[in-house]
Order: C-alpha cells, then sequence, then structure tokens
C-alpha cells in the first residue's frame, strides 16, 4: 500500500508545505501519490497537506506527518536523543517560520541573527541529526525558502551556509528543484 497526499494543485503550480513531505517519502523510497487538496478524506482537518498512510489514518499539519513518516522510515534520528532533538529542532523551526511570515526577522536584524546562531550550533555533523538528511532538514527547506524571501543574510553562519549549499545537492532535493515546480507560490 502506499500514501496518498493531498495538497493544493497537487503539487504541479508549487510544493509549499508539501515539500518536506514530499522530500521525507522520496528519501525513504517510499511508494505514494499526490492528490488535491478537494479529494482529501473528509474529517477533523482544517486545511492540507494532509496525508492518507497506508494503514487507513488521515491526518494533517505537516510537522506531525513528518513525525510519523520519520518514525516509519528511521528518518527522525537513530538513536532517543537524537529523536528528541529532532522534535525540538522542528519546533524551533516552526518558530523561526511563524517569525519570518511576521516580518519580525527581516524588522530586527539581531533576532534573526539569533536564530542563524541557533542553527548554526545545531548543524555539528553536516545535517541537523547526524551526517545524513533527516526529516528536520526536509523541514528546513521549506522554512529557508522562506527566510530567503526576508532576512537571508545568512553568509556569516558558515554551517547554515554549507548545509544550504550541500542540502541542496542531495539527490531527491535537487530533484525536486530541477523539476521547475518552485517550493514557493509566485
Amino acid at each position: 500500500m502506499s500514501h496518498t497526499l493531498y495538497y493544493w494543485t497537487a503539487c504541479r503550480k508549487f510544493y509549499g508545505r508539501a515539500a518536506p513531505i514530499k522530500l521525507t517519502l522520496d528519501a525513504a523510497g517510499a511508494a505514494y501519490e499526490i492528490k488535491q487538496q478537494d479529494e482529501a478524506p473528509k474529517g477533523p482537518r482544517f486545511t492540507v497537506p494532509i496525508v492518507t498512510f497506508p494503514n487507513g489514518v488521515t491526518m494533517s499539519q505537516t510537522t506531525a506527518i513528518l513525525e510519523v513518516i520519520g518514525e516509519m522510515y528511521s528518518l527522525n534520528g537513530l538513536n532517543p536523543e537524537a529523536k528528541m532533538l529532532c522534535k525540538q529542532y522542528l519546533l524551533d523551526l516552526t518558530d523561526i517560520f511563524t517569525e519570518t511570515l511576521a516580518d519580525k526577522l527581516a524588522s530586527d536584524p539581531t533576532r534573526a541573527e539569533k536564530w542563524y546562531e541557533l542553527l548554526d550550533s545545531k548543524l555539528t555533523h553536516g545535517f541537523f541529526l547526524g551526517d545524513k538528511p533527516s526529516i528536520v532538514d526536509f523541514y528546513a527547506i521549506f522554512v529557508f525558502e522562506w527566510l530567503l524571501k526576508k532576512a537571508p543574510e545568512f553568509d556569516k553562519f558558515p554551517k547554515v551556509a554549507k548545509w544550504w549549499k550541500d542540502i541542496k545537492e542531495v539527490p531527491v532535493v535537487k530533484k525536486m528543484y530541477d523539476s521547475g515546480i518552485p517550493v514557493l507560490p509566485e
């Protein structure tokens, strides 16, 4: 059985919040299909992305979906400590995303620097949870796409700058960017 991901235009015009889910499924080698948002099963959910898992459970909320898929395919850390940090890093990135959308980072460069400093400190092995990408890295791509629009000054944070360069060379990430479909709507 496969996963079904539901998102605006079935990701034909942009990936948006579905990007990290797609990347995680691709990295796992999981079977999945992408359908339009209006094809999602009705239920106690508000908005996309929505995923129906092979066991028939359907859920929404990007980071929750990532945590489930990460656990299914061992992309959420290889030991208990890494799994705990994974949860924290996802929420740190969500805070960064929220502040980016609220223009807090663009209007307060010192705040942006604090976040970049924090991210830099987490990248001790190339990627957020070690020497290979995890759900944190795939979620960070979505967040960084927004950061680049509003607070792009991360060059003085060498680990963050290297991570951004390196993550774009990971085969599933490169394939997504080479697809010509933007991560964010234009």
